[in-house]
């Protein structure tokens, strides 16, 4: 049970993808395959790129829709015996996973203190500690929707990824 709530907040998937090109020619047909801003998205669906050779930063962008637990791709280009390989993680944002983390520090400090105020008798009311499991509820059904709405972009961004890297 505790890591399925850790992989829903803070949950990562490791992807690897080989090159059939060199590296600056890898990183070139990448930039080609992407944009560089979100202004470059209202057309239609767009990946968003920030490419070198140790840090390659790539998200989906739909127009007019934003959503904070989408997948962002983290990697780096390495070359392994003489190939290139581009290995990296997708995983939610640090804003997103930071705001996962103090909510769940904010609604774990309610439920301490709520329950001590209820056991030492400074509040009668049963129900006040009962509202952090509430709060609780909310957040992993928030943070579950979020992801359920991002459910193809690990997807959408592989093949954009793999087809910019093998040529095909």
């Amino acid at each position: 049970m505790l890591r399925l709530l850790w992989d829903l907040y803070f949950g990562k998937q490791a992807k690897v993808f080989r090159c059939r090109f060199d590296l600056q020619e890898s990183m070139e047909r990448l930039k080609r395959a992407t944009g560089r801003s979100f202004l470059s998205s209202f057309a239609g669906q767009f990946a968003i790129a920030h490419i070198s050779e140790s840090r390659v930063v790539l998200h989906r962008v739909v127009p007019f829709i934003g959503n904070s637990f989408r997948p962002i791709f983290f990697g780096k280009f390495d070359v392994v015996d003489d190939r290139v390989v581009l290995r990296g993680e997708f995983r939610q944002s640090r804003w997103t996973m930071a705001f996962n983390a103090s909510s769940l520090v904010f609604i774990s400090c309610w439920m301490l203190l709520a329950l001590g105020s209820v056991m030492s008798g400074a509040i009668n009311d049963l129900m006040f500690p009962l509202y952090g499991l509430l709060f609780f509820g909310l957040s992993v059904g928030l943070t579950w929707v979020g992801k359920w709405f991002a459910r193809g972009e690990v997807e959408w961004i592989s093949e954009l990824i793999q087809a910019a890297l093998s040529g095909y």
